[in-house]
């Protein structure tokens, strides 16, 4: 039975990529951990301290704001041909922290609920993933016990459910917390850290199996737990661990140059926040150890930032998911203080009237901080996360009806904090993360849930 589901599952994967050919580039709207402007993307993010398990490997305390555990949620999804007509690849949207990759297409029915997918040595805490060119992609993080990764990157294709190893020849260092985006069929990888803070990066092709190294000159101050979105022609990274009201920059692939970006009227810089990619703009939101309930709205166009309303706002919290519908960035879930209350509550944001809408609490999941959260184009689904302990249920979000509809545990991955998951066209992608019981350290199993 198991095989006859995943050749079903397979035929749909594949009848999806013909359909998405057909319409021309990308199968659906952009996502953002997330995407997504779907990546969520994309960015990174920190293992909270306080009532958390520790075993951070040492990392260290920057000044008021002690670090925690970079989850990249928003990654940006834009608007890059699609170049490879056997596949379907939706641009990734950003969460951040947390991590999320968007796409398009609810799965048939039929094919509904949780899936195992083959396995894979290693982890992904705190690393970075994205779907791009028909594949998660999977590259960096750390251990949680002093060991950072990086070298080849992991490939996982669903069709096949099969992982390979890219080349590991001209990647960036080992580090955890850097960002992650992609233009649909590669990876950009900027900052992070390992030790030091970092200022370099690196784009992977999958399609070459090559490492291209992105210039450091002129490239934004050293960061981590920053976040990052891909606007269709380049790269935009702002925010994190860096000095205070640090500019961001706007990053050229075809010139390979940076440009700095304004920092007149930016929002306070925090690490932790997320970021969406709207098609035209990028939303900064939250963040800080403390909570931050604003954010601000930039416009690489005319290089000038707006503020996000006050009114109406969730509530101060980091550790949250966002990620782009297409016409609001939905805000869900994370915590305030470290440790402190973790909510399962949130609002979307629409930039054309700057102006927040309640999403139900009605059936929604418990509250957690550092979920999995991904853009299928007309739902949103968490899934995983941290409430004192790890977790390994979520719940299926659909704005059109602000409504909440309960996920089904069934063939589950096991419970756990920071998994990075992609949306890939019929289905999300769970993978990685870390649990318990005492010192948490690497998961490395996952799964595939069609809604």
């Amino acid at each position: 039975m198991a095989q006859a589901r995943f050749v079903a599952w397979a035929l749909v994967a594949l009848l999806s990529a013909s359909a998405g050919c057909a319409r021309g580039g990308f199968a659906g709207s952009p996502a953002g951990g997330s995407d997504d402007g779907r990546v969520l993307d994309i960015a990174r993010a920190d293992l909270p301290r306080g009532d958390l398990p520790r075993g951070d490997g040492g990392l260290p305390s920057d000044g008021a704001r002690d670090v925690a555990d970079g989850l990249a949620l928003d990654i940006a999804s834009g608007d890059a041909p699609h170049t490879d007509a056997s596949r379907d690849a939706p641009p990734a949207d950003a969460t951040v922290d947390g991590l999320v990759t968007d796409g398009t297409v609810d799965a048939p029915g039929p094919l509904s609920g949780w899936r195992a997918m083959g396995s894979a040595s290693g982890g992904a805490h705190r690393g970075v993933a994205v779907w791009a060119a028909g594949r998660m992609i999977i590259w960096g993080g750390h251990d949680n016990q002093g060991t950072y990764f990086g070298g080849a990157p992991r490939l996982y294709d669903p069709v096949t459910d099969m992982w390979s190893s890219g080349t590991a020849s001209g990647a960036p260092s080992a580090r955890a917390d850097a960002t992650g985006v992609t233009d649909g069929t590669r990876l950009y990888i900027w900052g992070g850290y390992n030790g030091s803070k970092l200022a370099d990066g690196g784009i992977y092709d999958p399609g070459s199996n090559t490492w291209t190294p992105i210039t450091a000159s002129g490239a934004p101050e050293a960061r981590w737990t920053h976040v990052a979105v891909w606007t269709g022609t380049r790269m935009l990274v702002w925010g994190g661990y860096a000095a205070v009201d640090s500019p961001g920059g706007s990053y050229d692939p075809l010139s390979n140059s940076w440009t700095q970006m304004n920092s007149m009227g930016q929002p306070p810089v925090v690490s932790h926040e997320t970021a969406v990619w709207t098609g035209t703009q990028m939303i900064v939101w939250g963040g800080s150890l403390s909570g931050v309930d604003s954010g601000g709205i930039y416009t690489p166009a005319t290089d000038s930032w707006s503020r996000t309303a006050a009114t109406g706002a969730p509530s101060p919290r980091w550790g949250h998911a966002a990620l782009w519908t297409g016409t609001r960035m939905i805000v869900w879930g994370g915590q305030l203080g470290n440790p402190g209350t973790r909510y399962n509550n949130g609002a979307s944001f629409d930039p054309v009237s700057n102006s927040w809408t309640a999403i139900s609490a009605a059936g929604a999941p418990g509250g957690r901080v550092w979920h999995a959260a991904v853009w299928t184009g007309t739902q949103m689904i968490v899934w995983g996360g941290y409430n004192g302990s790890y977790l390994a249920d979520g719940g299926v979000y659909r704005l059109a009806s602000n409504s909440w509809t309960t996920m089904s545990n069934v063939n589950a991955p096991s419970p756990r904090s920071h998994p990075r998951a992609v949306w890939a066209g019929t289905g999300m992608i769970v993978f990685g993360g870390i649990a318990g019981p005492s010192v948490p350290s690497l998961v490395t199993g996952g799964g595939i849930y069609h809604p």
